[in-house]
């Protein structure tokens, strides 16, 4: 009577209570965990796949360099201004001891190879020293553009000469580019507590040519690199889900709850290659992960 009443004081009717309670039960029973009959089911399939090592790196030019004062002195003249394409040879600054004309020799830097002044970093008239901060002018050479980048050492042994690259440029939001693998570092990148590997990782430097670089890119621009390094056309695969390792073996489950062993072949993010114990159009389980966590 108690129960009844209660019903009624939530303005619902007990029928309609009653009912949702029946139908939620039987909701969590057909969406709960570990029932296997409700398990996805897959169809194996071929499919192109590739295996690929992700690093972070920056763009550089082909060559760079920063003119710094010779001496101690004033700068004179700038011969050149930003966004100038100077030729090999011409003169870029002039630094004297005095700002005096007349007094003082005054011979001109000059650019030692063709290139893009990038940036002027010094005004006329400005006292200079002999460090790099009193860099006055930046040229590259954008012939070439490369994306160097810094890999761990499980994955260097991995990257070929000649592979293939997509470089997709943080500050490019509309596209991605290609490039080769040019150089692969065969030392370890020191660190600053020289050989010491103390919480250090230990990476090795790669380098890539962009070679299809357009005039988006610019040298010191932050990039995300995908190396790709094996790749499998029309392979028989299935997704990772629905592959279990249990000891050395490799197991799938078919839809009837067997399971059977399968030899797979290369991995890509998504995809294993199954080299023996399946065929295209075979349909398998995906693995119950709430059971194996469970340990039954």
């Amino acid at each position: 009577m108690s129960e009844s009443l209660s019903f009624k004081r939530t303005g619902v009717p007990a029928r309609v209570i009653v009912a949702a309670l029946f139908l939620g039960a039987v909701g969590f029973g057909a969406f709960s965990p570990g029932g296997k009959d409700d398990l996805a089911v897959t169809a194996v399939e071929k499919r192109d796949i590739e295996s690929k090592v992700t690093a972070a790196g920056s763009i550089v030019p082909n060559r760079k360099t920063i003119f710094t004062p010779p001496y101690v002195g004033y700068l004179r003249k700038v011969h050149v201004k930003l966004g100038d394409m100077v030729k090999e040879g011409q003169p870029v600054v002039t630094v004297t001891q005095t700002l005096k004309e007349g007094m003082g020799d005054a011979y001109p830097l000059r650019a030692p190879f063709t290139g893009l002044v990038t940036q002027v970093l010094r005004g006329e008239g400005e006292w200079v020293d002999t460090t790099l901060q009193s860099a006055m002018v930046r040229m590259d050479d954008l012939s070439r553009l490369w994306v160097v980048c810094d890999v761990p050492e499980n994955d260097v042994l991995k990257i070929k000469l000649g592979a293939a690259a997509k470089v997709k440029v943080n500050a490019v939001n509309d596209r991605s580019y290609e490039a080769v693998v040019r150089t692969v570092a065969l030392a370890a990148k020191d660190r600053k507590d020289g050989w010491s590997r103390n919480g250090d990782r230990v990476e090795f430097e790669v380098r890539m040519e962009i070679v299809d670089r357009d005039e988006s890119l610019r040298p010191g621009l932050s990039a995300l690199v995908d190396i790709i390094t094996e790749s499998r056309k029309g392979v028989v695969s299935i997704p990772h889900e629905y592959l279990l390792k249990e000891g050395d073996k490799y197991l799938v489950t078919l839809p009837d709850g067997k399971k059977k062993e399968v030899k797979i072949g290369m991995k890509s993010d998504a995809f294993v290659e199954i080299l023996e114990g399946l065929k295209e159009n075979d349909r398998v389980r995906m693995v119950d992960f709430f059971s194996i966590k469970e340990g039954t």
